[in-house]
């Protein structure tokens, strides 16, 4: 049982890492559709 913890720690932070790169992948990606439908409605 001993090394199911030490395996499982790095699993939780590496899952962790992607979720939060997708999440601020997501945040860039929306924010820039948002820029450009704000210069479209500009033009």
């Amino acid at each position: 049982m001993y090394p199911y913890p030490v395996s499982f720690i790095p699993t939780v932070f590496f899952f962790a890492t992607i979720v939060v790169f997708f999440l601020l992948f997501l945040k860039s990606f929306f924010v820039n559709t948002n820029d450009l439908f704000l210069t479209s409605d500009k033009m």
